[in-house]
This record gives structure tokens, C-alpha cells and sequence, in this order.
């Protein structure tokens, strides 16, 4: 954890026997162990919390670009249903306008006919 080889260690025990004292060493020691564990424990939690809102806004993230996509799609399939719905529209009117000027042809050529005779 904090790279400290035996020689260290044994400086530190040495020093901490002489400043806390052989009778109070084993309950400081307890105590240290147990603010360590935790302070484990508590890392843990932490991550695990982030961990978890990370995930949940990932998935709210991917679920909200799914619905964009989702919706784009179905703009562009309306713009190209407008666009042929035009188109179409485009076509009929000039079917129409031939029928009717062939129409129109039809009834002069009648009327010459008629006049004719």
C-alpha cells in the first residue's frame, strides 16, 4: 500500500513501541486496522454508488439517443412520404391535364364533324 519494505516496518513498530508504549500497542493497533478496514469498506461503497449512477445514466444516455434516432428516422420516412405523396400528385395532375386536353381535342374534332355533315 504505501511500498514499505520489512526494514521500515520494523523502524515504524519500534518507534510507535517506544512513543504509545507496550501496554496500550495492541488496542492502538486494533484501532488502526479497523479505521483502515473502514475506510476499505467506505472506498468501496463509493464506487460501487458511482459505478451504478454511471451505468443508470449510460442507459438513460443510450435510451434518449434511441429515441432521437428513432424519431429522425421517422421524420425523414414522412419527408420521403411527402415527397412521393407530391411526386404522385405531380404525376396525376399531369395525367389529368392530357386527358382533358385530349379531351378538349375530342370535342373540337366532334364539333368539326358536326358541322361538316
Amino acid at each position: 500500500m504505501f511500498n514499505l519494505g520489512f526494514p521500515e516496518l520494523m523502524a515504524l513498530g519500534g518507534l510507535a513501541l517506544l512513543i504509545i508504549g507496550p501496554k496500550q500497542l495492541p488496542e492502538v493497533a486494533k484501532v488502526v486496522a479497523r479505521t483502515l478496514n473502514e475506510l476499505k469498506r467506505a472506498s468501496k461503497d463509493i464506487t460501487g454508488t458511482l459505478a451504478d449512477v454511471k451505468s443508470e445514466a449510460k442507459s438513460k444516455v443510450d435510451q434518449i439517443v434511441d429515441d432521437i434516432s428513432k424519431e429522425v428516422g421517422d421524420v425523414e420516412e414522412d419527408y420521403h412520404s411527402i415527397d412521393n405523396d407530391s411526386t404522385e400528385e405531380h404525376l396525376i395532375s399531369d395525367t389529368d391535364q392530357e386527358q382533358e386536353s385530349e379531351d378538349g381535342q375530342l370535342s373540337l374534332l366532334e364539333d368539326d364533324e358536326l358541322s361538316n355533315s
